[in-house]
């Protein structure tokens, strides 16, 4: 799925509304992204080069201030077949000098050799490239829907003490409104996005408190997204 697709599919969940504008749902992809790559983020597997000395050099699509190395094997050829060697997390750590960012090992490297590094990196949705799954994607865009109907809930709970005011002087107790409402969607669709990532999911969920609502907004006065959810 693009990112003009999700986008597309988020849209018409919130065509009924004037308080979010396509660049908040833009945003509410990006935060929902954001979520998943923390929860789930990308493994990538690249082979690196001995290079005689301690350090190696870190994969191209390493990504500072995110990536993390998830294991570094030796990798040996012996008689046509490889031979992997696990080496522990002591043995190597990422060193930043004044000039360059590598891996430092312990012992010097061999450069016959291969050193093959599992790490992790975010994933991507754009118009050209989409490396979450299928299955995941609809995850993301339903953390970005429920992202989404928590800041309607919100920017709507100053109303409530006005509309069940309402609907007890018109006798429509059974009504639910425009506040609760959000919520109840909100959760619906938080509770799909925490089974998805195999999330906590407790009773709270279930049962909707407006008063737990606590978002931050940009003082515009027009309800825009300053906030990054759970």
């Amino acid at each position: 799925m693009t990112q003009t697709q999700l986008l597309s599919q988020l849209t018409l969940r919130f065509q009924n509304q004037d308080i979010l504008d396509g660049a908040d749902l833009i945003q509410l992809i990006s935060e929902a992204l954001i979520d998943y790559n923390a929860s789930r983020p990308q493994q990538i597997i690249e082979d690196l080069t001995g290079t005689d000395t301690t350090s190696l050099a870190l994969p191209s699509v390493w990504e500072t201030n995110f990536s993390q190395i998830l294991s570094l094997e030796i990798i040996e050829l012996e008689d046509g077949e490889e031979i992997s060697t696990l080496m522990n997390a002591d043995e190597y750590e990422i060193y930043q000098s004044p000039t360059e960012t590598y891996i430092k090992c312990s012992d010097d490297t061999d450069s016959d050799y291969t050193y093959r590094i599992t790490f992790t990196t975010q994933h991507i949705i754009s118009d050209s490239e989409c490396t979450p799954s299928d299955k995941d994607t609809l995850s993301i865009l339903a953390h970005a829907t429920s992202n989404g109907f928590y800041v309607l809930a919100s920017a709507t709970i100053s109303q409530i003490d006005q509309e069940m005011g309402n609907a007890i002087i018109e006798g429509r107790r059974g009504r639910k409104s425009p506040s609760e409402e959000y919520l109840n969607l909100a959760q619906k669709y938080d509770i799909q996005w925490r089974k998805a990532m195999n999330l906590p999911v407790d009773d709270s969920q279930a049962q909707p408190n407006i008063a737990a609502i606590s978002l931050e907004w940009r003082g515009e006065g027009n309800g825009k997204l300053n906030h990054r959810f759970f």
